[in-house]
């Protein structure tokens, strides 16, 4: 090879290797980019389960009011004995469904779905408690089902709040620029040279 040719083939290594460090750094700023757009996408999408699961929530909390406010009229209009067989019908119709939700959630190992199903066991105990902590408090049946028909909306409605506002954190702390402006790099330490004299 002559002279000539070896210097036009350093020369286009050279080109070669620049345009391949300027793809490398274009592709770097491309992939952080796309990293932000799917991050914002994701962050949408858990913002729809959230207030899906929040709106869920707060149907629960209607359902259940709605219940114990049936729950007292057929005290106040039923035989004793229909009410009983009441509450036993809806105990064990609850426990089959908090049953069939752990079920599940063991299938689908998902945490949530879980909850939902021991909180349906807390609900069918409570109803099977009614007569007996209403008979050793000495407590009127109906304020006892009113004051439940408040209880559980309540914790529905705290329960939304709360994983509304702990989404909306993360959805924040993820928008934040601090940890990148704060971000803490170990210093390089700089080693004295000794200078030959």
């Amino acid at each position: 090879m002559s002279k000539h040719s070896k210097e036009k083939n350093n020369m286009k290594e050279q080109i070669y290797a620049k345009n391949n460090i300027k793809e490398q750094t274009a592709d770097k700023g491309n992939n952080k980019k796309k990293e932000k757009i799917f991050s914002k996408g994701k962050n949408i999408i858990n913002k729809q389960v959230c207030s899906k699961e929040v709106f869920i929530n707060i149907i629960y909390a209607i359902v259940i009011m709605l219940y114990f406010v049936i729950l007292n009229v057929i005290n106040y209009n039923c035989t004793e004995d229909i009410f009983k067989k009441y509450i036993k019908i809806s105990y064990m119709t609850i426990l089959v469904i908090s049953v069939i939700t752990i079920e599940t959630a063991y299938r689908k190992s998902n945490k949530k779905i879980a909850i939902n199903g021991i909180e349906y066991i807390i609900i069918a105990t409570y109803i099977l408690l009614i007569e007996t902590i209403t008979t050793a408090l000495n407590l009127s049946m109906n304020k006892y089902i009113v004051f439940s028909s408040y209880v559980f909306p309540i914790y529905y409605i705290f329960k939304s709040i709360i994983m509304e506002t702990t989404e909306n954190r993360k959805e924040l702390k993820q928008l934040s620029d601090i940890k990148d402006i704060v971000k803490k790099e170990k210093p390089t330490k700089k080693v004295a040279k000794k200078r030959i004299i």
